[in-house]
């Protein structure tokens, strides 16, 4: 079980694009965290389980960013967290319930929400 004040653990691995052929690199120990469920203990016997906060199939995280951006509309998981964060902002996107707390909860630390709230701020100006 992964508990809340765990620390970030970067796993990063050097991958072959199963499109291209590509060499590019992956960590995998953000991959777990957005995209596994994470259960938290907080206090005695109280269990939280907090869905995955992204929803890719395997083979997203197998391709480099040039051939995501092609299939999948993202080029990494950076970009499609702050997508949906930018969406969640947007008053005809309420029904997504994502918020940075969330991304604290499953253990990204302020480097991953650095880069994720620049590229919000991109799909937030480009949207209006």
């Amino acid at each position: 079980m992964k508990r809340l004040s765990e620390e970030r653990v970067r796993r990063i691995e050097e991958e072959t694009c199963l499109e291209c052929r590509e060499h590019f690199t992956v960590d995998w120990g953000l991959v777990e965290r957005v995209s596994e469920g994470t259960t938290v203990i907080r206090g005695e016997g109280r269990v939280r389980n907090i869905p995955p906060i992204l929803k890719f199939p395997e083979s997203f995280y197998h391709m480099c960013p040039k051939c995501r951006w092609k299939k999948f509309g993202y080029s990494d998981i950076y970009d499609a967290i702050a997508y949906l964060l930018a969406e969640a902002k947007r008053s005809n996107y309420k029904h997504i319930k994502l918020k940075k707390d969330d991304l604290r909860a499953v253990g990204l630390d302020k480097t991953d929400l650095d880069a994720i709230q620049a590229l919000e701020a991109r799909y937030c100006v480009s949207s209006s």
